[in-house]
């Protein structure tokens, strides 16, 4: 992955190679285009950025069978602090949890408003 290539170059060796490396042909053409298009040269620093979202999208897609927790928001009190420190209201961001192979639950109720 790429991620394993950054740790192996040489100081001779340029990042935008790297990062190319690891693409198709089509992946490169289409990264070519926009780095002319932007200006972005190969010694930029923009091209680890680029390595490193790489890999974690591989990181990302490597879990397929974790399941999607929309976001939410949570209560947290003085007797049950976040942190053991805040009390209040704290959102909760959309995330991943848990294994489907553990089970999953399938909700079948509809909720109206009355």
């Amino acid at each position: 992955s790429s991620i394993r290539s950054v740790a192996m170059i040489s100081t001779s060796d340029d990042l935008y190679s790297v990062f190319l490396a690891d693409l198709s042909e089509k992946e490169r053409d289409r990264v070519r285009r926009y780095a002319d298009k932007f200006g972005i040269e190969p010694t930029d620093a923009v091209w680890a950025l680029m390595i490193v979202l790489g890999h974690y999208s591989e990181l990302y897609e490597a879990v397929p069978e974790k399941i999607n927790l929309r976001g939410h928001f949570a209560t947290y009190t003085q007797a049950a602090p976040l942190f053991g420190k805040i009390a209040g209201r704290s959102g909760i961001p959309a995330h991943l949890s848990g294994l489907a192979s553990e089970g999953v639950i399938h909700s079948d109720y509809r909720l109206e408003v009355a």
